[in-house]
């Protein structure tokens, strides 16, 4: 709740963003969406907080045997204000940018020997090629975003430009909004399928050839031109 709240104060349109204190509010919002949106999952993902109001769907296993599922209520917290935590993660994504960050954070040297390239390469994300303008970026920082001189361009070219700054936040929340279909609290037997089911949206995320692809996977429509008004914002606070 504290999230969307701050969410809400940083895209009024009377919040200045200029001064020290709305930059600090603003990169708190930034850093907090990750877990923001699991813990949305993990403790709201049910209407009211009720477990009991979770629905129960149809399906159809590989022999064409029926059986039910549980299923999450379509007024969850995540299915409500997605948005929301979409623009918080696209705003993370901008920060981490602007911070030369590249990674989880949880990649270290060791083990990374021989024996495990091939390991972490089969893991990687799917080749896409970079401009050089996304290059300069990334190893300048924040300063060579040059938002202003930017302005004139089209928003497909511009995040193009951004792709990979932007790909591993959309793939999380892709991966979120998978998880806020599949998680029911006590449904154990769906555990196995469910699991499946994230499997096989994160390798998709993985093997998408473009940012356009990706976000076509992960079944986001905002808009190329919010997508890189909200970056830039993460990047520049």
């Amino acid at each position: 709740a504290g999230f969307l709240v701050g969410v809400d104060i940083v895209d009024s349109t009377e919040f200045h963003r200029h001064d020290a204190r709305s930059k600090r509010l603003e990169r708190g919002v930034a850093d907090a969406a990750p877990m923001a949106a699991l813990c949305s999952i993990l403790f709201y993902n049910a209407d009211n907080g009720k477990s009991s109001s979770n629905a129960k769907k149809t399906t159809h296993d590989l022999s064409g045997s029926s059986q039910e599922r549980k299923t999450p209520p379509p007024t969850r917290q995540w299915e409500v204000y997605k948005s929301k935590f979409l623009l918080g993660l696209i705003r993370c994504a901008g920060h981490r940018h602007s911070l030369g960050l590249t990674d989880s954070g949880c990649v270290t040297s060791r083990g990374i020997s021989t024996g495990r390239k091939n390991v972490e390469k089969a893991r990687s994300f799917a080749d896409w090629s970079s401009s050089g303008d996304e290059a300069s970026d990334s190893a300048l920082g924040v300063s060579s975003l040059s938002v202003r001189a930017k302005s004139s361009r089209s928003r497909t070219t511009m995040i193009e430009e951004y792709s990979a700054g932007l790909r591993p936040m959309l793939t999380l929340y892709a991966m979120f909004d998978q998880l806020s279909k599949e998680f029911v609290v006590g449904d154990d037997d769906g555990t196995e399928e469910s699991s499946e089911r994230l499997a096989a949206k994160l390798e998709s995320c993985y093997k998408a050839d473009s940012i356009q692809e990706l976000l076509e996977i992960a079944e986001i429509d905002v808009g190329n031109d919010v997508i890189c008004k909200y970056f830039e914002k993460g990047a520049t606070s």
